[in-house]
């Protein structure tokens, strides 16, 4: 570990209570990849009626998106990934119009 990081990132001593000098936005959590998807189809029923069939996808891809960083120091797991955000969901849909 740099001199940099451990100097940021040190304990604080026994007794004591003070703010760290560590700048906003420090530790930076994993990327985030999301790919949504949405395709419809529009009918004419009648003169004045349609019908549109939806299909959506969200994170069409399932792509693995970590969430958070555990930051809590002396936490056993300090440092680690404790999170995904939401796997892929679709949804279908009929929209009727009169």
């Amino acid at each position: 570990m740099s001199l940099y990081w451990a100097r940021l990132f040190a304990d604080v001593p026994p007794g004591q209570a003070r703010p760290g000098d560590a700048p906003r936005g420090t530790i930076r959590g994993p990327g985030l990849q999301k790919w949504d998807l949405s395709l419809f189809k529009n009918f004419h029923v009648g003169e004045k009626v349609g019908l549109q069939f939806r299909a959506e996808s969200f994170n069409i891809f399932n792509h693995t998106n970590y969430s958070s960083v555990d930051t809590q120091l002396g936490s056993p797991q300090y440092g680690q990934i404790v999170g995904a955000h939401d796997p892929r969901i679709i949804q279908l849909a009929l929209k009727l119009t009169f």
